[in-house]
């Protein structure tokens, strides 16, 4: 049996109901608004106080982003994990910021298309046969370098919600400016997912054009 997160957040369905004033408040609830050109979806998870949100583009209905936090062992916010996208980083001010981050250390940023998942790692360079790319287990895919400089494993949290095992056959990679590219085949049952999602955040711009700042309440 493959190995399974207790309590894994799900995405959030975004044809569901959520729950608001007089309704059971152990149930997750979501709340969206329109923002910088994207619906944004918030999902609190009332068991563990944890948090999802999802970014969908509104001239593609694209998932952009995904990201989501946990409080800490002491009831603090937690940061911020990245599954889709990324924080937005910002220039570095030496009146404001004590450090700067390299700008030549690896970037590692998934950004999926229709039919892959895709990993782009940037600041990658070494020579191609330098890289290795491979499925480590059920669940984890590896990328290492043979003059071990550069080591990272990772998961594919939306096979591991289904509970759908890696398969090697399903990845490619390739190596070309400087930067690292991987894709994995999404199985269907995935792709027929994603595609309703798509049609739901679709059908709620038909009544209206969406504007920036609007808020969609909790509804029930």
């Amino acid at each position: 049996m493959l190995p399974f997160a207790r309590q894994q957040q799900q995405p959030s369905n975004l044809g569901a109901s959520a729950n608001g004033s007089g309704k059971d408040p152990s149930k997750p609830y979501t709340t969206n608004i329109v923002q910088d050109n994207r619906r944004k979806f918030h999902t609190t998870y009332p068991h563990d106080q944890s948090e999802l949100v999802e970014e969908y583009d509104l001239a593609t209905n694209k998932l952009v982003l995904r990201k989501s936090r946990r409080p800490t062992v002491l009831g603090g916010q937690g940061e911020w994990v990245y599954e889709i996208g990324g924080p937005v980083h910002h220039n570095f001010n030496p009146n404001r910021d004590l450090i700067a981050e390299s700008s030549t250390n690896p970037v590692f940023i998934r950004c999926d298309n229709d039919t892959h998942f895709i990993w782009r790692v940037r600041n990658c360079f070494w020579d191609r046969d330098v890289y290795q790319v491979r499925v480590a287990s059920e669940t984890h895919l590896i990328i290492s370098t043979t003059n071990k400089k550069y080591y990272k494993r990772f998961s594919i949290p939306d096979l591991v919600r289904l509970r759908i095992p890696l398969n090697p056959s399903m990845l490619r990679w390739d190596h070309s400016n400087n930067t690292l590219l991987i894709s994995y085949r999404k199985p269907s049952q995935l792709i027929q997912d994603e595609k309703t999602k798509e049609s739901q955040v679709a059908h709620m711009t038909q009544d209206k054009a969406p504007r920036d700042g609007d808020v969609q309440c909790p509804q029930q």
